[in-house]
This record gives C-alpha cells, sequence and structure tokens, in this order.
C-alpha cells in the first residue's frame, strides 16, 4: 500500500512498477474503496505547499501531492476491478480536494 505521508512521487512510482506484475498495481484507500494505480509519472511541481495524498482532478489530469511537494500524475487506475484511464477520473466521481488514507 501507498503511504503517501511518508514516500515522494519517485519511491510511488518504484512501488506502481513493483506491483503490476503481481497485484495489478500499488494500491490505497479513497473514501473506504481500493484503488490501485497502474501507471502515473512525476507531474510538474508549482511549489504549492498542499497535505500530501490530496487529489487534483483537471483537465484531464489525475493528480496527486506528495511529500516534499511533490506531486504524482496517475495516468491509469483500478477501481472495483475496472481499468480506468486517469482522463476519466471525474466519470467515476473523484473530485479535487479528496484525499487518499493511510492504512
Amino acid at each position: 500500500m501507498i503511504n503517501w505521508e511518508q514516500m515522494d512521487a519517485r519511491e510511488i512510482i518504484n512501488l506502481v512498477k513493483a506491483c503490476n506484475s503481481w497485484n495489478n498495481g500499488a494500491g490505497s484507500l479513497l473514501n473506504g474503496i481500493e484503488l490501485k494505480i497502474l501507471d502515473a509519472s512525476v507531474g510538474v511541481q508549482n511549489g504549492i505547499a498542499i497535505e500530501p495524498g490530496i487529489i487534483t482532478v483537471a483537465n484531464n489530469a489525475f493528480l496527486v501531492r506528495c511529500i516534499n511537494r511533490g506531486l504524482l500524475s496517475i495516468n491509469f487506475f483500478n477501481i472495483n476491478n475496472t481499468y480506468i484511464p486517469a482522463r476519466h477520473a471525474h466519470a467515476y466521481g473523484l473530485k479535487t480536494g479528496q484525499k487518499f488514507m493511510n492504512i
């Protein structure tokens, strides 16, 4: 599982890569539902200090703030055994301001 309070964007990407072959992505919880990240990249940092795990969904992008003001750009994810391109995140109820939870 992803620990948003301790992992930076690069560490999360490495976990995603490691988990894809056997776990279909790196897992995290959002509103009590497991969401697995299948593909992601380091996003462009804007220097704004926002709490890790906070989501931004805008302009077909699905971004999550990481520690050290990092930004994770999610490209593809799995929720409820459905594989979804990030550009459709809003259609699945994901919206700016929601926060991933740590276990």
